[in-house]
């Protein structure tokens, strides 16, 4: 379990991560390409209204492509999931690959491509 969370280095040496709806699960599985088990709990919802859209959400339609979903009730079973995943470990890798490549934009040049739309902003309105 980790507590200190200003820093990465224990993240960088872990073998998987278990989480429940955080975000750091798709940070984890994009940036590590490394296994995610999600506990199956209820989604925290702080908008009511949210299934008035007729979409599903990023967060619900990736987490079985970039982990493993598993009930509460299926804890004890943690060891083997983990064990299995790794036994796949690079077909785990290429699908979080792809998954990332068609979700995440500028993978590792957002700072670059923000920088440059940032200046373009400033320049048009010096214009």
């Amino acid at each position: 379990m980790e507590t200190d969370v200003g820093s990465f280095e224990s993240v960088y040496s872990t073998y998987g991560l278990i989480s429940d709806w955080s975000g750091i699960g798709f940070e984890y599985a994009f940036i590590c390409e490394r296994p995610v088990l999600y506990i199956d709990v209820p989604h925290k919802n702080n908008n009511p209204e949210y299934n008035q859209i007729p979409y599903e959400s990023l967060e619900s339609s990736i987490r079985s492509l970039i982990g493993k979903i598993i009930s509460p009730n299926e804890l004890q079973s943690v060891p083997k999931i983990i064990e299995s995943t790794y036994e796949n470990i690079d077909l785990f890798k290429t699908k979080v690959q792809e998954v990332r490549n068609e979700t995440v934009f500028n993978f590792g040049q957002s700072g670059i491509k923000g920088a440059q739309e940032i200046i373009k902003i400033l320049h048009d309105e010096k214009s």
